[in-house]
């Protein structure tokens, strides 16, 4: 039997997480309330910008519930399989190199500000399939999760996104990790 892995994002400045998140819809609002696991985006529009908008961040991680019959899972991806042209651009902390492991910010949780310095997502999200592990664990990209299970470290992304973007435009992020038995 496989490892149970899941998609995992955390909301809220007492963060909640929801497990297996079926979608990462990228979305604004002046409150927290675009600050949702599978929000609606067109009830929460990026505002249009000259320069980029930014969107509400998202806080994802890997988590491994289970091993299975696996000894370890490792080689954690991240990408952005689709294109959006120059409407928008995904940033992200996801690097093919060792970084500081993330803590998630609980005084103020996902934010629409710019916190690319404070939170290392000044990345743009590649459009091709990493040749290295962009995710980390324990702030190393080349580690692995063993024993019973485990989370990654938290892979921030926000969209930024020009005037010619289109609300509801679908963007398709793929996850990609690999296991040993």
């Amino acid at each position: 039997m496989a490892a149970t892995m899941y998609i995992c994002e955390s909301n809220g400045t007492v963060p909640t997480v929801t497990m297996n998140v079926t979608s990462l819809n990228f979305g604004y609002s002046l409150t927290t309330a675009g600050d949702l696991t599978n929000l609606t985006a067109n009830l929460y529009p990026i505002p249009a910008a000259t320069s980029l908008g930014r969107s509400f961040e998202k806080w994802v991680r890997f988590n491994c519930s289970t091993m299975g019959a696996s000894t370890y899972v490792y080689n954690f991806k991240i990408y952005n399989s689709s294109s959006m042209g120059a409407s928008a651009e995904i940033r992200t902390n996801a690097s093919s190199t060792t970084t500081t492991a993330l803590v998630f910010p609980t005084s103020s949780g996902p934010s629409t500000l710019n916190r690319e310095t404070t939170y290392y997502y000044n990345v743009v999200l590649s459009t091709a399939i990493p040749t290295t592990p962009n995710v980390c664990i324990g702030g190393v990209n080349s580690s692995w999760l063993t024993g019973t299970s485990g989370y990654s470290d938290y892979v921030v992304f926000q969209l930024y996104a020009s005037s010619s973007a289109t609300v509801g435009q679908t963007l398709t992020l793929s996850f990609q990790y690999d296991e040993v038995a």
